[in-house]
């Protein structure tokens, strides 16, 4: 296979192994019917049997074209491109989840969230009292040495989805929603983030071309950042709020992974995992609705592992720095961030936290 005579990293050639997968001409056409909803709708709404079945061909044929290129399959191919394995990020979200449940069940009922509310509850959750995203955005770009016009933000239109995208190596392009909660404004910080970790990448060639984990990684560290700067009195609710998010996209990925694997009712799966967060799930025939329905297949373990190394190793930079913020966004480039994909992202952390041993 094209791994086994690969003149680069094994690491680099699975990425590249996962993009020709991700972009094989059946898969592709096939992923962008399935985004296209006027293909589901009908007078009373979407053809749910059609869209279950058609979610689950595609995934098939994702397992098919990695299997051709030696793989066991999908699954595989992705975390070995990400350098990981399955048992390791399966024990990761579950650990993650039972030393976090208890406080998120609370919060749940506190907030009186569901399936169907999820996110326009979290916008109820803490307000934007003496917030000024602006005045944090200039403070990170000086902190890190950023300048402010090689990152541009644009207003997102309703039906385009949040992103951070390199047009070239001096000029990066975020896509966020209007800032009218405290989850809008996490958001927007996120989007951020990842735009400031392109930037930070040093590199050029197949360095340059940031793994999924690498980009959610270096987002994640640069939001500890943001989180110090900060009001004090929103930083409890903050922390809420990226609990809540960090425990569904934990579930999520556990679903995903094991339905993969699993002959059991993807309905009946879906409601075994959720209803460990949240008691009553009335809207289970929706499984597909989560993100690796199409274009993010394999993709929300990432969120989990970016913050926790990142939780970890700012740990160690307050232990060695105090809470100097240049300090930190000094350590983060020299440590993490400048040498982009020369190096696997978690090796990367391996001196500095033992958090992942």
């Amino acid at each position: 296979t094209f791994r086994d005579i690969c003149p680069i990293d094994t690491v680099l050639c699975d990425q590249i192994n996962r993009l020709v997968v991700d972009h094989h001409p059946e898969v592709a056409s096939f992923r962008n019917y399935l985004d296209n909803m006027r293909h589901y709708k009908e007078a009373d709404g979407i053809d749910l049997r059609r869209m279950n079945t058609d979610v689950l061909t595609l995934m098939n044929l994702r397992d098919r074209e990695a299997q051709r290129r030696g793989y066991k399959g999908y699954v595989q191919m992705v975390l070995r491109s990400e350098g990981l394995t399955m048992d390791w990020v399966h024990t990761m979200l579950r650990t993650y989840i039972e030393q976090n449940i208890s406080y998120s069940k609370r919060l749940v009922r506190l907030y009186d969230l569901s399936m169907e509310n999820w996110y326009e509850g979290l916008r109820t959750i803490g307000a934007l009292e003496g917030v000024n995203h602006i005045r944090i955005t200039d403070q990170l770009h000086r902190l890190f040495g950023i300048d402010n016009g090689q990152i541009r933000i644009f207003r997102k239109p309703a039906e385009v989805p949040c992103y951070a995208a390199e047009i070239d190596e001096n000029e990066f392009w975020i896509n966020v929603e209007s800032i009218d909660s405290l989850y809008d404004l996490m958001r927007y910080f996120h989007e951020l983030a990842q735009g400031f970790t392109m930037a930070l990448n040093e590199e050029a060639g197949v360095a340059r071309i940031l793994s999924n984990g690498y980009l959610e990684t270096g987002a994640a560290l640069i939001h500890q950042v943001v989180r110090e700067l900060l009001p004090l009195q929103v930083r409890a609710k903050y922390d809420d709020l990226r609990l809540l998010e960090n425990m569904r996209t934990a579930i999520d990925s556990i679903f995903e992974l094991d339905l993969w694997f699993s002959d059991m009712d993807p309905m009946a799966l879906y409601q075994s995992y959720y209803q460990v967060l949240v008691e009553e799930i009335s809207d289970a025939e929706n499984w597909w609705k989560n993100a690796f329905r199409s274009v993010d297949p394999m993709y929300t373990y990432n969120y989990v592992i970016a913050d926790q190394l990142a939780i970890h190793y700012t740990q160690t930079l307050k232990e060695a720095s105090g809470n100097h913020l240049h300090l930190w966004a000094e350590k983060m480039k020299t440590d993490i961030l400048a040498d982009g994909n020369s190096r696997n992202i978690y090796e990367k952390f391996s001196g500095h936290t033992q958090a992942f041993a």
